[in-house]
């Protein structure tokens, strides 16, 4: 060897060369007072579990929140991700281009001066701009910046007149302008794609050349300025209500809002972690639960799986039934192999025993427990149960929830009577369930009286205000037990109603105010 390959040799060994630090990592490592390496732990471990980029993570602040809802977060991150490449696989298809394409045909129009509103996949394929030539784009894009501005301006006061501060006839004519400034945005694409979703529930729609016109502005409008996403509209059969009735419907955006008002973030982090409701109310769940997180509880797991071969899992924060499953382990199966099989497609989840349902309540499905959900607000003194909804599952069908494809009916809080016919997602109405034809409306709830002592005593025992939907299980001991909780319930009630129940909802909350309600909420 060489004195020159030697020395070079020596220098290459001695020196060091520093890799560049993430700048999201040290940005979060500076607002935390954390070290660069720590930080950077838990973010990896926060994107190789939820697939939460580092530059998300930063910038929404990822940091501050517990790690439920980080969880919760990282769910509606990948729906919003997943609806976005839908649109723009929709776009790419009709014009036969690539993705790719699609994504830099938005680029060069948010680089476009003469386009007044952020273009993103959503609203590029909502309005079928990619069948506009440019003139007409600048043009829609220009009403859609003047209906955002009346939509600014406007919705604090349909708010006050929502919360009975003002009345109706305070907006009656800036109603009429607003349903004129949205039908200037309706564009022929839009128009047959609102018609097309809700020609199952409408089949003649299409061909009544007046409500063909008239509902689609009307979804829009509802979306634009009451905050009701167009599942909602069709859930709730808003085409069959003007503007002044769709006030008294509680949209998605407004039970967020008083869940958020009234919650403390001690609240949230208990319900939403279903394992710290669990061991909060253990006595009241009447059953038994285990958390797994690794290989690690294999002995736990392998002691839970012998006492209960058949099993509930569910991840441990969760909502709306996602991935909440019936399992059995079977004579002879390896279980250790089963638990590394299930760690590799969940990483961390809970075990629970099943409940066996009370027979009046298995009568309307068998293959799922069959629920009661009662929405109770705590001002820090009373407990005031606002509404209540029974829910039962498809044939074949575990879970319960109607968003996943189950049926609520509305239940009368006071009674326990059913006093609505059943209702799906999709806005379908029954009178009796489609399977196993057990009618709905007045069907009395047994031990009714019992349930909501359960749900005000549990309540009060949280020890601060707060709003929870409590959901109830009848076992076959006639027991009622605590399924979970939700600190963010929907008042499902109101499809199969044909009613919104929001004037008395807000009375209560307006009547019966805590300290932690923001005031701009009512």
């Amino acid at each position: 060897m060489s004195l020159f390959n030697k020395r070079k040799k020596t220098t290459q060994k001695n020196t060091r060369v520093d890799k560049p630090k993430n700048e999201f990592i040290a940005s979060v490592a500076e607002e935390t007072k954390r070290s660069y390496e720590e930080t950077a732990a838990e973010m990896k471990a926060i994107k190789e579990q939820l697939g939460i980029p580092y530059k998300v993570y930063c910038r929404k602040q990822l940091y501050k929140k517990t790690r439920p809802d980080i969880e919760r977060y990282a769910l509606a991150y990948h729906r919003r991700k997943m609806i976005n490449e839908e649109k723009m696989q929709i776009v790419a298809e009709q014009q036969g281009i690539t993705i790719a394409d699609v994504r830099q045909a938005i680029k060069d129009l948010n680089g476009d001066d003469r386009v007044k509103i952020k273009i993103n996949a959503e609203n590029y394929e909502h309005y079928g701009m990619f069948l506009m030539d440019s003139q007409e784009l600048y043009r829609l894009t220009e009403r859609l910046a003047q209906v955002k501005t009346a939509a600014e301006e406007l919705k604090p006061i349909i708010n006050r007149v929502r919360n009975a501060e003002l009345p109706y006839e305070t907006i009656a004519d800036d109603v009429k302008k607003m349903y004129s400034l949205v039908e200037k945005t309706m564009t022929p694409y839009l128009r047959s794609k609102l018609l097309e979703e809700l020609s199952d529930l409408e089949p003649g729609l299409a061909q009544d050349p007046e409500r063909a016109e008239a509902i689609p502005v009307d979804v829009e409008v509802a979306r634009l300025f009451l905050d009701a996403k167009p599942t909602e509209y069709k859930t709730y059969h808003l085409y069959e209500s003007d503007f002044k009735g769709k006030l008294d419907y509680i949209f998605d955006e407004e039970r967020k809002a008083y869940s958020k008002a009234i919650n403390s973030q001690k609240i949230t982090d208990t319900v939403n972690n279903k394992y710290n409701f669990y061991n909060k109310f253990k006595p009241l769940f009447s059953r038994d639960m285990i958390v797994v997180n690794s290989m690690d509880d294999y002995e736990t797991f392998k002691d839970f799986v012998t006492k209960h071969p058949e099993f509930v899992i569910k991840p441990l924060s969760t909502s709306f039934g996602e991935g909440v499953g019936l399992e059995r382990v079977e004579p002879g199966q390896d279980i250790r192999a089963y638990l590394q099989s299930l760690l590799e497609e969940r990483k961390t989840f809970l075990l629970e025993e099943r409940i066996i349902a009370d027979p009046r309540f298995a009568a309307f499905n068998e293959d799922s427990v069959n629920t009661v959900r009662i929405i109770v607000y705590y001002d820090g003194e009373t407990a005031f149960p606002l509404r209540a909804t029974f829910r039962a599952g498809r044939q074949g069908s575990f879970v319960d929830n109607a968003g996943s494809g189950g049926i609520v009916a509305s239940i009368d809080v006071e009674t326990g009577r059913f006093n609505s016919d059943g209702g799906d997602e999709n806005g379908f109405r029954y009178t009796e369930h489609p399977e196993s034809h057990s009618r709905f409306r007045d069907f009395q709830v047994p031990e009714w009286d019992k349930a909501i002592a359960l749900v005000k005593d549990a309540i009060a025992s949280m020890g601060e205000p707060c709003i929870i939907g409590w959901d109830l299980a009848l076992n076959d001991r006639q027991e009622w037990v605590i399924v979970e909780g939700n600190c963010r319930p929907q008042y499902t009630q109101q499809g199969p109603l044909g009613y919104g129940v929001g004037p008395m909802v807000r009375e209560v909350l307006r009547e019966n105010p805590c300290k932690a309600f923001a005031s701009d909420v009512l």
